[in-house]
C-alpha cells in the first residue's frame, strides 16, 4: 500500500509541476518529497523534446526531467542554436546524459560526441540514457576523471545531494562515498581519436575546471577547440586552491576568444566586459574568433 501511495503522489506532483502555469511553489513541493519518508519510485520519463530518461527517486537521477520535462533550459537553448550537424562535441562532466543525448541528436550521423563521467552510478545512468535514445552510433562514453596528468584520483559523491554535485573535493558537512577513478587528459582523447576539430566543449566538473583546461592546453593553443561552455564555480574552485578567474586567464592566454555570460532570466547571452565580469554559478561561453562560431548564436546576444 505504501508503494502504491508513493507512486500516485509522485505521478500527481509531476503532472502539477509540468502543467500548472504558475511556477511559484513548485520547487518547494518537489523538495518536500525527499523529506517525507516516501517509498522509492522509478520509471521512464519523457522530456518536453521527446527524449527518454530513467527517473529514480532514491538516487535523484533525472528528477528535473521527471518533474519539469527539461533540465538547464537556457543552456539547452544555446546549444540548440550553436551545435550543428556533422560537428564534434565533448561533454566533460556528462552526469546522466541530458546534454550528451542532445548533442548526439544535433550532430547527427556524421557527428561525434565524447561523454566523460567519473562517478560509477552516474556513468551507468549515462549509458542507459544513450541507449534509451538510440545514440550509440555517434556517442562514446568514458568512465574517467578529466585532469592534467596520468594516473588515478578520487571523486566523491554525496548521497543526500543532487548527483550532479559530485566532486574531487569533499563538502565538509556532507556524508560522502569515494571512488578511485582513472584520469584522462582531453589532449590525449583528442589525439587518440584523430580529432582535427572539437567544435563544442561543455565543462561541468565541480571545481576541477583548471586541471581539465590544463589537460587540453595544446588543443586550445592550436585552435582545435572552437568553443567552450563552462560553469563558473568559485566556491568549488576554492576547494582546489584556485580562483575561477584563473580558468578564464588560461583560456584567453592560449588563444583569441569572444566571451559571453549565459543569461539566468531568459534565453540569451551577454558579452563579458572584462575577465572578472561573472558571478558565482554563471555559465560562460568562449568562442574562438577565427572559427566563425559567433554567427551561429548572434541572434541570442542581448545588451
Amino acid at each position: 500500500m505504501r508503494q502504491l501511495i508513493s507512486t500516485v503522489i509522485f505521478k500527481l506532483v509531476s503532472l502539477y509541476t509540468r502543467h500548472f502555469p504558475i511556477d511559484k511553489g513548485k520547487s518547494r513541493i518537489v523538495n518536500l518529497l525527499w523529506h517525507r519518508g516516501m517509498q522509492g519510485y522509478s520509471c521512464l520519463t519523457k522530456s518536453i523534446d521527446g527524449r527518454v530518461f530513467e527517473f529514480n527517486s532514491l538516487t535523484k537521477h533525472n528528477r528535473w526531467v521527471f518533474f519539469y520535462g527539461e533540465s538547464d533550459p537556457y543552456e539547452t537553448a544555446l546549444i540548440r542554436c550553436h551545435v550543428k550537424d556533422g560537428e564534434t562535441a565533448i561533454d566533460a562532466g556528462a552526469n546522466v546524459g541530458w546534454f550528451t543525448t542532445l548533442l548526439s541528436q544535433l550532430t547527427g550521423e556524421q557527428g561525434r560526441v565524447f561523454a566523460i563521467e567519473p562517478v560509477p552510478g552516474n556513468f551507468e545512468v549515462l549509458c542507459k540514457s544513450v541507449e534509451l535514445n538510440s545514440c550509440q552510433s555517434n556517442v562514446t562514453c568514458y568512465n574517467r576523471l578529466c585532469g592534467d596528468r596520468d594516473g588515478f584520483d578520487e571523486v566523491f559523491e554525496f548521497p543526500e545531494l543532487d548527483p550532479g554535485l559530485s566532486s574531487q573535493r569533499p563538502i565538509s558537512d556532507q556524508c560522502r562515498v569515494a571512488h578511485k577513478i582513472e584520469l584522462i587528459r582531453l589532449d590525449d582523447l583528442i589525439n587518440d581519436n584523430g580529432l582535427s576539430a572539437v567544435d563544442f566543449l561543455k565543462v561541468d566538473v565541480e571545481g576541477a575546471e583548471l586541471a581539465l583546461l590544463r589537460g587540453c592546453a595544446e588543443s586550445l593553443r592550436s585552435g582545435v577547440i572552437k568553443s567552450i561552455l563552462i560553469e563558473a564555480n568559485d566556491e568549488r574552485s576554492a576547494a582546489f586552491g584556485y580562483a575561477f578567474q584563473d580558468c578564464i586567464d588560461l583560456i584567453l592566454g592560449l588563444n583569441d576568444f569572444d566571451c559571453f555570460r549565459v543569461c539566468r532570466d531568459r534565453i540569451g547571452i551577454r558579452a563579458m566586459q572584462d575577465r572578472s565580469d561573472f558571478e558565482f554559478g554563471d555559465n560562460l561561453v568562449f568562442l574562438l574568433k577565427s572559427a566563425g562560431k559567433l554567427e551561429h548564436i548572434s541572434s541570442l546576444i542581448v545588451s
